[in-house]
């Protein structure tokens, strides 16, 4: 039996054109949304979301790569490195002191003096995705409050920006 012929004309395509304007106007706003997110003007309608970065507790201060610099070079700072003790040995930033989260009890008793007599203590850990400085600073904050600053950076980006680096055990 053979088919029956198509209605040709105006109406007949009706569902055609329909399904193109709809793929048009589909593939026009994508565009647009895509355009807007990359431009540096563009309107936020979708949230740039930070990956990885640990948040900081309230009222713990930064301390940026830069700032983590020029305190090196500073009598009254003192660094203090939260990562494990093999991590430290293979390469800490210079005079810091090994403090690890799990080693508090000995090792902040060790770096006490040192800290109580700095102006600027400043704990860090292998990045920004790196819990262990903050649990560290929240020890030290208890005897130097209003002192201490963590590099959220941390080795990573020490070592990114080749800063010098020093390796074995405790100075």
């Amino acid at each position: 039996m053979p088919l029956p012929p198509r209605p040709s004309g105006r109406h007949g395509d009706r569902g055609g054109i329909a399904l193109g304007a709809i793929a048009i106007l589909l593939g026009s706003a994508a565009l647009g949304l895509i355009v807007n997110q990359l431009s540096v003007r563009g309107i936020p309608v979708l949230q740039r979301v930070e990956t990885g970065r640990v948040p900081l507790p309230q009222g713990l201060r930064e301390s940026s790569l830069e700032q983590t610099k020029a305190a090196l070079g500073s009598t009254s700072a003192v660094l203090l490195d939260a990562r494990s003790p093999e991590d430290y040995a293979a390469g800490h930033l210079p005079g810091a002191l090994s403090v690890p989260p799990d080693e508090i009890g000995e090792a902040l008793p060790r770096a006490e003096e040192r800290v109580l007599a700095a102006r600027t203590v400043i704990v860090y850990c292998a990045s920004d995705d790196c819990g262990d400085a903050i649990a560290v600073t929240e020890y030290v904050r208890q005897i130097a409050p209003d002192r201490v600053f963590i590099f959220v950076g941390g080795w990573r980006a020490w070592t990114a920006a080749r800063y010098p680096v020093t390796t074995g055990q405790q100075p």
